[in-house]
C-alpha cells in the first residue's frame, strides 16, 4: 500500500518508547484495519485499534460516529528499531476513493480545456477535491496529535 507521509519522532523518544505507548491505548484487533469499523461513541481510555503483523504495527485512530465522513487513516510503525519514523496511509477504501476523485478531476479538467464542460461543474470537482484534502490534513493532525498523547502517558509513566 502507498504510504504517504513519514512522521519522526522528536529527539528524546525512541522507538520503543513510542511502540509502548501506542500499545498501551491500543485496542488488539486480529483483522485488517483497512475494512474494519474505528466508530466509538462511549469514552474509553483506548485511543487506537491495533493489529501486530509480521514486519509492523498498524494502528488506527478510534473515532465518534460523526467522524464517519472523515478519511481513515492507518499509521504503520516498523518492527525494527532502527527507524525513528511511522507512515501513514489511507484505507483502501479512501485510497480507492482518493483515486476515483482524482479520475473526476482530470477528466473535468480535460471537458473544460476542450469546452464540453461547463465551468460551474470545474469549480464544484475542485471545491470537493479541496475539502477532501483539507480532511485528511485535519485526521493527519488529530492523528499526530494522539499519538503524541500517548507516548507522553509512557513518558509520564517512566519519570513517576
Amino acid at each position: 500500500m502507498f504510504y504517504f507521509r513519514k512522521v519522526f519522532f522528536d529527539l528524546p523518544v525512541t522507538h520503543q518508547q513510542v511502540e509502548r505507548g501506542l500499545r498501551k491505548v491500543a485496542a488488539k484487533r486480529l483483522t485488517s484495519l483497512d475494512f474494519k469499523s474505528s466508530t466509538s461513541d462511549f469514552i474509553s481510555d483506548k485511543y487506537f485499534l491495533g493489529l501486530e503483523g509480521k514486519k509492523d504495527i498498524k494502528f488506527t485512530r478510534v473515532r465518534t460516529s460523526l467522524e464517519r465522513p472523515i478519511p481513515k487513516i492507518i499509521i504503520s510503525l516498523s518492527k525494527n528499531t532502527d527507524q525513528n519514523y511511522y507512515q501513514l496511509r489511507l484505507t483502501w477504501g479512501w485510497a480507492f476513493f482518493f483515486l476515483l476523485l482524482a479520475l473526476v478531476l482530470v477528466l473535468t479538467i480535460y471537458g473544460a480545456i476542450a469546452g464540453n464542460v461547463n465551468t460551474d461543474g470545474l469549480f464544484a470537482t475542485l471545491g470537493f477535491c479541496i475539502v477532501y484534502v483539507g480532511l485528511v490534513f485535519w485526521e493527519m493532525e488529530r492523528t499526530n496529535a494522539k499519538v503524541n498523547k500517548a507516548v507522553k502517558t509512557v513518558l509520564t509513566d517512566i519519570a513517576e
